[in-house]
């Protein structure tokens, strides 16, 4: 990650993990699911929070509690996997354009956090 924003190179992993994976966990049985994060493979979680990451850093308190509310609470249910699933195409662009902009990164950043308080 550079310049507040990720780099070109870590925008066309992601796609291409995203493109690998095809979201296929979303449609295996609750049972069926490991623990682990949406996207992972290999037992590595899923390093798909492109917003918080570009507002707190990859490493953050902030990161992880979302990361959190994704895997134990979003990606079981129906609009939970199906917003995690619109994130996931869009989010590069709302993270590249908060990236862009001071304000912009403030306002996020606010929102986030009261997000996160609410989660």
């Amino acid at each position: 990650m550079g310049g507040g924003f990720w780099s070109t190179e870590e925008w066309e992993k992601v796609e291409r993990e995203v493109s690998e994976a095809k979201l296929s966990r979303f449609n295996e049985p609750r049972q069926k699911r490991s623990s682990g994060a949406v996207g992972e493979g290999s037992g590595q979680k899923s390093r798909w929070c492109f917003v918080a990451t570009t507002c707190f850093g990859e490493e953050s308190e902030e990161v992880a509690a979302l990361r959190k509310y994704r895997d134990d609470v979003l990606i079981w249910t129906e609009g939970g996997r199906a917003f995690v699933q619109c994130y996931y195409h869009i989010g590069r662009h709302i993270a590249t354009a908060v990236g862009m902009s001071g304000t912009l990164l403030k306002i996020t950043r606010s929102f986030l956090r009261a997000v996160i308080k609410r989660v």
